[in-house]
C-alpha cells in the first residue's frame, strides 16, 4: 500500500520534523543494530524475526516500492500523502507527550 509518493526514512522523520516544529535527526542503523535494541528492550524472538522480515524482505524488496493507485480502489478516495498524515496526526497531540527516560 502505498500514498501518493515514496519517501524515505530520512523524508518522512524530516516532514515529522517539520510539522512538529522540533529538530529531528534520522539515524539509519544497521539491521544487527536494531535486532539488538529489540532484543534489550525484551521483545520476543518472533516479533524481532518479524521485523528483520518486514524490513529485509519486504520494504527493502525493489518489486514493493512501487506507487499503486491500490489504496484508491480499496477505499474509494485518493491515497493521503504522508504531510496530510503528518498534519492530522498534529491535530491528535500524540506527538506533543512528554517523554520520559
Amino acid at each position: 500500500m502505498t500514498g501518493p509518493k515514496k519517501l524515505t526514512f530520512a523524508e518522512a522523520t524530516e516532514i515529522i520534523a517539520e510539522g512538529i516544529g522540533r529538530d529531528i535527526t534520522y539515524v539509519p542503523i544497521t539491521m544487527e543494530e536494531f535486532k539488538d535494541g529489540m532484543k534489550a528492550a525484551g521483545l520476543p524472538e518472533s516479533y524481532i524475526w518479524l521485523f528483520e522480515y518486514l524490513f529485509q524482505e519486504v520494504l527493502s524488496n525493489p518489486d514493493n516500492q512501487e506507487i499503486s493507485n491500490d489504496m484508491e480502489k480499496v477505499l474509494g478516495r485518493k491515497a493521503t500523502s504522508f504531510e496530510e498524515f503528518t498534519e492530522r496526526t498534529l491535530t491528535t497531540g500524540i506527538w506533543n507527550q512528554e517523554v520520559t527516560f
